[in-house]
């Protein structure tokens, strides 16, 4: 209610608020709005959920270029050696000896003039994916990630993770990969129209007598300085300043139809049942039991 009468500025629930709010949902849910909870997501600041994307996905695709890097010099006969083995040899031929295993071994053999390994083959759509985990779990990481970005998914995780992805679109089940995510997003969307309800029952309730609200800031820097590749970074008073964060108005929204707000998020987060999925050509089209079910969230 205050971020309404405030215009976007985000406070803190105030203690004479959250007090006075009766057992509900949000009780049930142990730190429903820590960022743990959310994809590493709270109440931020929408430049920080750009910047945020941004840096999930430069990590995606060097993660991505890693494992095809990988297991194209994972041909070359210098992979076999162990890395002290190849730091050596490095050092010897002047050759930068830092980096993860695969980075090595391409700097010594194109020192060493040796031919360079064919890049690994990728899913491209065209052949058949195997539906058992144990022939899944024999493919190489760089072919699931493939897989799984054919699919519209995002390639990242462990190979077990990968392997589970590529198992569940094979069996006509890729719904299921973002299932757990889906139902955290709408259960704590439901508590949020709760806590909004019971919130402003209880600014009616204290009517006259106002609570305090503690306004929320983060931290901007000023200019570039040494502290900012030591971990105490954020402690320097020197190089930062606080700004109040806000999230600014969708149109339209007043305290009488805030709970409201969520009604387009519910709709792109619950995946209509006649969607269908992305299948290949030698792969049948999902059937019924292959499509995300809408999730009801009253």
């Amino acid at each position: 209610m205050r971020w309404i009468a405030s215009k976007g500025e985000l406070p803190y629930l105030p203690y004479e608020l959250r007090i006075s709010l009766p057992v509900g949902k949000w009780d049930s849910v142990p730190g429903c709005y820590l960022p743990s909870h959310c994809l590493e997501l709270a109440w931020v600041t929408e430049d920080e959920v750009v910047r945020f994307f941004h840096k999930k996905e430069r990590e995606v695709e060097k993660a991505t270029q890693d494992a095809i890097k990988r297991e194209q010099w994972k041909e070359d006969r210098l992979y076999a050696e162990r890395k002290d083995t190849l730091v050596s040899m490095c050092r010897e031929r002047n050759v930068e000896p830092s980096g993860i295993k695969y980075e090595i071994v391409e700097r010594l053999a194109s020192a060493l003039n040796e031919e360079k390994p064919r890049e690994p083959q990728l899913f491209d759509g065209m052949k058949k994916l195997p539906k058992s985990p144990k022939d899944i779990g024999r493919l190489p990481i760089s072919y699931l990630q493939s897989i799984v970005k054919y699919h519209g998914l995002v390639p990242c995780g462990t190979k077990d993770e990968l392997a589970l992805r590529v198992c569940l679109i094979s069996n006509n089940r890729k719904y299921l990969c973002s299932n757990r995510v889906r139902k955290t997003f709408l259960e704590l969307i439901s508590v949020t129209r709760d806590v909004i309800l019971e919130e402003r029952k209880q600014l009616t309730l204290l009517e006259g007598n106002n609570p305090f609200y503690r306004h929320r800031t983060y931290t901007t820097p000023i200019v570039p300085s040494l502290s900012s590749d030591r971990p105490r970074y954020h402690a320097s008073i020197q190089t930062e300043h606080s700004v109040k964060s806000r999230i600014e108005l969708p149109p339209n929204v007043t305290m009488e139809n805030v709970h409201n707000i969520f009604e387009e998020l519910v709709k792109n987060i619950s995946v209509k049942r006649e969607t269908p999925q992305k299948t290949t050509p030698e792969q049948p089209k999902a059937n019924e039991d292959g499509i995300a079910e809408t999730t009801d969230v009253n």
